[in-house]
């Protein structure tokens, strides 16, 4: 499908430019904006597109499987994404000299933990989103991805 990309945030800047406000009033990244309609929050983001775009494929019309792949999503956003925003405050924003290497050391044990979970739900299901890919697994490669 075509789209058009404007990078925002980070070397980009503009978040705080009236006009991107006016779109995400958080200062945060992603937004999608599809005519009037704009959305932001990440995996708001997936589930409306894999809805639109995926159904059946990426969006599952079996309420349980939608549950339990929306499960993995939630798990996500509430529970390593924390942990990822702090290692990535910690390392890349934090100049060498001021980090808390103490910290850095407990927030990858937590991590380590969390992936832990996740590996032992792998050994159940051939994905996050079930039998197949999914929602739930676009939602996590970002975190994990090196």
């Amino acid at each position: 499908m075509p789209y058009n990309q404007i990078d925002i945030g980070g070397k980009f800047g503009k978040l705080d430019d009236p006009q991107y406000l006016k779109l995400n009033p958080n200062k945060q990244i992603p937004c999608l904006q599809e005519g009037d309609f704009i959305l932001w929050e990440s995996n708001a983001i997936v589930r409306y597109l894999a809805a639109k775009f995926g159904e059946n494929v990426l969006y599952p019309q079996n309420l349980q499987e939608r549950a339990n792949t929306e499960k993995w999503m939630d798990w996500v956003g509430s529970h390593l994404f924390p942990h990822i925003r702090q290692l990535m405050i910690g390392i890349i924003r934090t100049p060498e000299a001021e980090r808390d290497q103490k910290q850095i050391e407990q927030t990858l044990i937590e991590i380590e933990k969390l992936m832990e979970i996740a590996d032992n739900a792998l050994t159940e299901q051939e994905y996050f989103s079930g039998d197949k890919f999914g929602m739930a697994d676009i939602a996590l490669g970002p975190m994990i991805y090196p």
